[in-house]
């Protein structure tokens, strides 16, 4: 069997107004690493493609850490935990933001989120989805939401269903990257710097054989269609 165990945000602080960046703080994921290492036996890329092309067998309970997006704090906080601890992982990374100096649909989201006072994002979004022609019925989205987000208090549970379901992936990132540009003053170049990683801390990666791919744009695949 084989088990991943998958990370994003990993950083010192998570200390912004609103809470719309979850991740791991460096302590936290050594101990969640260390109580993974007591259930199971973490094992490499390598291990994992030797299993596939080479039928050579994995350990009865294979773990494989892997992290998403190619973002910076991932090189430059996690894997020192990593390396520390012996731990071998993937690093999934998209590379759009990386080559135009932009910020992901998801990640304008994320940041969003954790500075504006969610009810004031949504109805931001709202206003701009009128202004395109698009009504929203909140009250037919209501018991959807609370279905679908079990655990998050109402506010977060419109805002995630008004993102993720009422709009469609085109009228939402227009929608939220017209909206990013104006709460951060047009500095998506720098954001996407800070965010990302560098091509010398992925060509790093690369020579480590700790790269996976995670496509050019963060699109949700499963929504795509085959062509």
């Amino acid at each position: 069997m084989l088990i991943a165990i998958n990370y994003h945000y990993v950083r010192k602080s998570f200390d912004t107004p609103y809470p719309g960046i979850h991740g791991s703080t460096p302590n936290q994921l050594a101990e969640q690493l260390e109580t993974l290492s007591r259930v199971g036996e973490f094992v490499s890329m390598r291990q994992i493609l030797n299993a596939i092309e080479q039928q050579q067998p994995l350990p009865e309970r294979a773990l494989i850490i892997t992290l998403d997006d190619g973002l910076r704090e991932q090189y430059e906080t996690a894997l020192p935990v990593f390396q520390k601890l012996g731990v071998p992982a993937i690093f999934f990374i998209n590379t759009r933001p990386i080559e135009e100096g932009l910020v992901s649909a998801v990640h304008q989201i994320h940041l969003l989120r954790a500075n504006m006072n969610p009810d004031l994002f949504a109805e931001g979004v709202k206003a701009k989805a009128l202004e395109r022609g698009i009504e929203i019925d909140d009250d037919a989205d209501a018991d959807k939401a609370t279905a679908h987000y079990k655990y998050d208090p109402p506010e977060i549970k419109r805002l995630k269903y008004l993102l993720n379901f009422t709009l469609n992936r085109q009228q939402r990132d227009t929608i939220i990257s017209e909206m990013f540009d104006e709460f951060f003053n047009h500095s998506e170049k720098e954001i996407s710097e800070e965010l990302y990683m560098s091509r010398e801390q992925i060509a790093e990666l690369g020579a480590l054989e700790l790269i996976g791919n995670h496509a050019h744009e963060h699109l949700p695949l499963g929504l795509l269609d085959s062509e």
